[in-house]
């Protein structure tokens, strides 16, 4: 047993230990018994295997801090491994996926109950994530050396600095989460991680499945149906020989000739030898069994074909715009709540929501009430994203007055083509004074759909706790009251926007526009453009900038051409100035008269 040198800079002061003999593991697990909480960490190494070569385990309980030589002991860690896998005892970790795979592995089970500072720090808007020695100096004030990141922790002896290092990843883990759990609890997430935490400590996470191995290998996008299955068998092939020598994937076969083999299909052994990357020791070792796993997969019946994963959804133009609204109001609320939107969901994910996935983590959990069920109303129509007072903002648009009720297509469905129709301008106005100032703002941050609301409900954060002013558009905007003299304008498929002529004053005048994923008013309300053969479009030597040119003649007013779209009145604000340059002469494309 060697006890290492105490860091006089550590905050947590306490007894650190080398354990690589049995009677020093025996002595740690006396220190550890009757422990509350125990912060884990796991070196090893894994470039020339399948598996992770186990070199190292860290372990702290706040008073005591060691690191366990598993090379050494691997065959008498059971005493150690009983502490470890008492239920009674909180384990902490940062980023623990590998540390369980490994454990996993090991030990046949996962450690439960655990905590993930990584996770922890997401939730409070700190980072996505975030690694362990910026978030140690952010939240404790404390750098952390990382020079043996990149160290090969397989060599004996372990090197003084070695064993600092890896001491450093466990002694400020309990610290950290107590720091990181008290912010949770001030802010009313503490339950938030729950599901994460035990999708984390679930054995299936880190099962190995042999018949999805094929999905993970790259550049399949341009193989049929037979010849997924044929890839199928043969990455199935591959995974199992990895396992049984315990060499990486790529050792064994790479990705690229596993695409070549399901493509070529080759049939003898002279064929496969032509096959780059299959080389004559492969062939000697594997080759005759490697054609009848090909036979195999290319004799499979047609329904049992393997579908091709779609990695990322497949959008059209429509579909991507919808994305982006959708990844807009996701920043708004998780600016709102001081959190990572990457936490909440990823830009992916809106892609398949938008394709009407609904098997999703933003619509699990704490996600969906913070954010998933807004997602849905934008995704409905009944809310949408405005400028208000400089600021974007969610907008309630089901609260907006309609004057037409002409139906509206469905976010998720493909719009028609847009045809050239009539310009109508949409009546808006300011939003009344008191709905910016009647909403107090959030310190906690309710999830906004947590609450069951009325469909008149101007807010998705009506109940947070009242304080001094609104702090943000999203928490301070209301909807205005049917007695409010203006409304905000807006699109939305439940809540068409009014036309009004350009003439009239007030539709000009408007303080808050919103957009949502519905059709835009030109489609919604206007009436195509019928283009005879004989339309000034069709004609010989049209004339450029249509709509826009004017005559020499004051006096007339008229358009050159037939525009589809209204002259304005001489009282709309929008009416142009005989010097404006929209008000130009326009001379004609063909022979340059005016």
């Amino acid at each position: 047993m060697e006890l290492c040198k105490q860091d006089e800079d550590a905050t947590p002061a306490m007894k650190e230990l080398h354990v690589e003999s049995t009677e020093a593991l025996a002595y740690l697990c006396q220190l550890l018994a009757g422990s509350t909480w125990l912060a884990l960490d796991t070196e090893f190494i894994r470039e020339k295997t399948y598996y992770p070569v186990f070199c190292l385990l860290q372990v702290c309980n706040g008073a005591v801090a060691a690191t366990v030589d598993v090379l050494a002991l691997h065959a008498h860690l059971d005493p150690l491994v009983q502490i470890l896998y008492d239920q009674r005892v909180l384990k902490i970790f940062h980023a623990p996926s590998q540390d369980l795979e490994i454990f996993h592995k090991e030990f046949g089970d996962v450690p439960r109950p655990l905590f993930d500072t990584q996770l922890a720090a997401m939730a409070l808007g700190k980072g996505y994530q975030k690694s362990y020695g910026d978030l140690v100096k952010h939240v404790l004030g404390i750098h952390l050396e990382k020079k043996e990141s990149r160290t090969d922790w397989a060599a004996r002896p372990l090197r003084k600095a070695q064993i600092r290092y890896a001491l450093d990843d466990v002694v400020y883990l309990g610290p950290l989460r107590d720091r990181l759990h008290g912010m949770l609890a001030e802010r009313g997430r503490e339950h938030w991680l729950a599901d994460d935490f035990e999708e984390l400590a679930n054995p299936a996470t880190y099962a190995v499945k042999l018949e999805d191995a094929w999905t993970g290998v790259k550049r399949t996008g341009a193989l049929k149906g037979k010849e997924r299955a044929v890839l199928q068998a043969m990455a199935r092939w591959r995974e199992a020989e990895a396992q049984r020598c315990n060499k990486p994937r790529k050792w064994v076969l790479k990705d690229e000739t596993l695409v070549d083999l399901a493509r070529i299909m080759p049939r003898s052994l002279a064929e496969l030898r032509n096959i780059q990357g299959i080389s004559e020791n492969i062939l000697r070792r594997h080759g005759s069994h490697m054609l009848s796993v090909i036979q195999h997969g290319m004799t499979r019946p047609a329904e049992d074909f393997p579908d091709a994963p779609e990695k990322a959804p497949c959008l059209s133009a429509h579909q991507e715009c919808i994305v982006d609204l959708l990844s807009t109001c996701l920043k708004l609320i998780a600016g709102e709540c001081h959190i990572s939107s990457a936490g909440l969901c990823s830009k992916r994910d809106l892609g398949w929501l938008v394709k009407g996935s609904r098997d999703l983590a933003v619509l699990k959990g704490w996600r969906r009430s913070l954010a998933g069920e807004q997602l849905l109303e934008v995704l409905g129509g009944k809310w949408g994203v405005g400028m208000v007072d400089g600021k974007m903002a969610l907008i309630p648009l089901h609260a907006l007055p309609s004057s037409s009720p002409s139906p509206s297509p469905s976010p998720l469905s493909e719009p028609s083509p847009p045809a050239t129709t009539q310009a109508s301008s949409s009546a808006s106005a300011s939003l009344h004074s008191s709905s910016l100032s009647s909403y107090p703002s959030s310190s906690s941050c309710t999830p906004p759909c947590a609450t069951s609301r009325s469909s008149d409900s101007p807010l998705p954060y009506s109940s947070f706790p009242s304080s001094a002013a609104p702090s943000s558009p999203i928490s301070a905007l209301s909807a205005p009251s049917p007695s409010s003299p203006s409304s905000p304008s807006s699109f939305s498929p439940s809540s068409p926007s009014s036309s009004s002529s350009p003439s009239s004053p007030s539709s000009h005048s408007a303080s808050t526009s919103s957009f949502s994923c519905s059709a835009s008013p030109r489609e919604q309300h206007s009436p195509p453009l019928n283009r005879s053969e004989h339309s000034p479009a069709k004609k010989k030597g049209h004339r450029k900038h249509r709509g826009r040119g004017r005559s020499r003649n004051a006096s007339s007013h008229q358009s050159v051409r037939s525009s589809p779209y209204p002259s304005p009145s001489s009282s709309s604000p929008l009416q142009r100035s005989s010097n404006s340059p929209a008000a130009m002469d326009v001379c004609d494309s063909s022979s340059g008269a005016v």
